[in-house]
């Protein structure tokens, strides 16, 4: 990951992890506060962070019914 941050891409990681699985940001902070045991960063931060880390992520399954259509196509 590319980054400029005091956190590092573990705190990263999770916290966009969770924000795609629908978690409140609040519940975020709460998270990485009591797992990593360090101040957690700021919404504000985070958001930055889902916005170039996690909002691009398609679908999985969007993904699969994709490549499934590529490859019937093909054959």
């Amino acid at each position: 990951m590319r980054r400029k941050s005091r956190y590092g891409d573990k705190v990263i990681a999770f916290a966009v992890t969770e924000r795609r699985r629908g978690v409140k940001w609040k519940k975020i902070v709460e998270e990485i506060a009591s797992h990593f045991a360090i101040k957690p960063p700021t919404e504000r931060q985070m958001r930055k962070w889902f916005d170039e880390y996690g909002a691009d992520e398609a679908d999985p399954e969007k993904l699969l019914k994709e490549n499934l259509v590529k490859v019937a196509r093909a054959t």
